[in-house]
């Protein structure tokens, strides 16, 4: 008599084969990423999974089921894309198999990277001087003083340093606490904000315009790409343009191998003490502020110029706050944990975010300084405000994109000395309707779900 309660080997493999299936993450080929980043973006317990700005449903078939889901498949096949197009490498094994694949391509690079710049270093930094004021739209305000021109007043010095492994400041790294700050506690202690409601909102437009932030300062480790010629003629080197290549593929792909917990400042598992591979400052105390960049070789010099530069801007976003206010917000937001998982998700979320600007400033090099000047004028929103209009933009509704449409005209009317309230007006209508909106049905009902009411 067969045994009702019998499990067939079939079944099993059956099961197996849906669960498989139903992963998710969409993947491309056999490739996978560390099984703790997929089970925290399944389980919403990366620090973006809370931020309203994200709250994008996504079709209920199950593949993949959350937002940052999808996200991470659009990054990761990319990743793999670049990893395979540098190094030829098809599989990258997970866990320890695939940082021991990683780790000698990014040693190996690295050194023969090293060999090269450290014969050209003063070079090499002004060259990624000018090839950042070029991408970035800057302009000289004043002779070494640069900035957006339709913001002049905002101008910046910026500095550029090669130095050797082990020689990027980090003392200042900090974590995540590990415990949230929570409502009873708050109650029971002297706060920097009158409610925890509002520091909540506060935090959420923090790590958004952190993951943009990152996601845009991401492609200056690819910068290299554009000025190759330069590149060969400044060193003599054939290979430097391969070994850049190798270096950051390998170093992207990493970040998904690893699981957060051994991340570290240089994104290189290991112990405590690993070195940093670059790091940015903004000295707000200079006439006009600094931006300083350092870093120990020149893709990732380009990334800090860039984040630097992104950051300078994003210091005006907490304006409207104490700076005992701003300081808890940034103690709580920018810590590494976090930035590992803006390395991660950052990327899509501007691409994204790109992707709903005016296609005349991504293409025109006359109109190339709106990016920054709408980057700008972006962060420079309230908090509800600014993720009613960041859900949209993620998206990628005609709404998102017709509001950044209007906030550019706005900018170029008052360039122009001219009255920019016409534009300024549809701009504020259309934020009513967005904000109201998702306030009601979206924003209203996700905060809720954290305590926070927007009334």
């Amino acid at each position: 008599m067969k045994n009702k309660g019998f499990i067939s080997k079939s079944s099993i493999l059956a099961e197996i084969k849906k669960n498989l299936e139903e992963m998710p993450m969409q993947f491309d080929g056999p490739q996978r990423p560390d099984p703790s980043i997929e089970k925290s973006l399944a389980d919403k317990t990366t620090p973006l999974s809370d931020n309203p700005a994200l709250d994008v449903d996504v079709d209920s078939n199950g593949i993949p089921d959350n937002f940052q889901e999808l996200l991470a498949s659009e990054r990761y096949a990319s990743v793999v894309k670049k990893l395979k197009d540098a190094t030829g490498v098809e599989n990258v094994g997970t866990g320890m198999g695939g940082i021991m694949q990683l780790m000698p391509l990014i040693g190996q690079s690295f050194m023969s990277i090293q060999r090269t710049e450290s014969q050209h270093k003063s070079e090499l930094e002004k060259l990624a001087i000018e090839l950042v004021i070029a991408e970035e739209g800057l302009s000289e305000i004043e002779p070494g003083e640069y900035g957006i021109k339709s913001h002049p007043e905002k101008r910046f010095k910026l500095e550029a340093k090669l130095v050797g492994m082990g020689n990027v400041k980090q003392d200042d790294f900090t974590q995540t606490p590990n415990e949230e700050p929570k409502e009873e506690d708050f109650e029971a202690e002297e706060q920097a904000f009158e409610t925890f409601d509002e520091l909540k909102l506060e935090r959420a437009k923090r790590r958004f315009i952190n993951s943009i932030m990152q996601g845009s300062s991401k492609r200056g480790h690819y910068m290299y790409a554009l000025v190759q010629k330069e590149l060969r003629e400044l060193t003599g080197s054939d290979e430097l343009f391969n070994q850049y290549g190798v270096m950051m593929t390998a170093n992207d792909m990493l970040y998904w191998q690893v699981p957060a917990s051994m991340m570290l400042p240089g994104g290189s598992p290991g112990g405590g003490d690993a070195p940093v591979g670059g790091r940015e400052e903004v000295d707000m105390e200079t006439n006009p502020p600094t931006i300083k960049a350092t870093a120990v070789s020149f893709p990732i010099l380009l990334h800090e110029l860039i984040k630097g530069i992104k950051e300078y801007f994003s210091a005006y976003s907490m304006d409207d706050l104490s700076s005992e206010q701003a300081e808890k917000v940034m103690e709580l937001e920018d810590t590494l944990d976090k930035e590992i998982w803006d390395l991660r998700l950052g990327p899509a979320i501007w691409d994204r975010f790109r992707a709903s600007y005016p296609s005349d400033i991504l293409e025109d090099e006359e109109k190339r300084y709106l990016q920054n000047a709408l980057y700008a004028e972006f962060v420079n929103l309230d908090a509800k405000t600014l993720l009613s209009l960041a859900n949209e933009v993620v998206k990628g509704t005609n709404q998102g994109k017709q509001t950044l449409q209007q906030l550019v005209d706005g900018i170029i009317e008052r360039m122009k000395g001219e009255d920019a309230e016409e534009a300024m007006s549809a701009f504020r209508s259309n934020m009513e309707d967005i904000s109201d909106g998702f306030n009601d049905d979206d924003l209203g009902d996700f905060l809720s779900g954290l305590g926070i009411s927007l009334n």
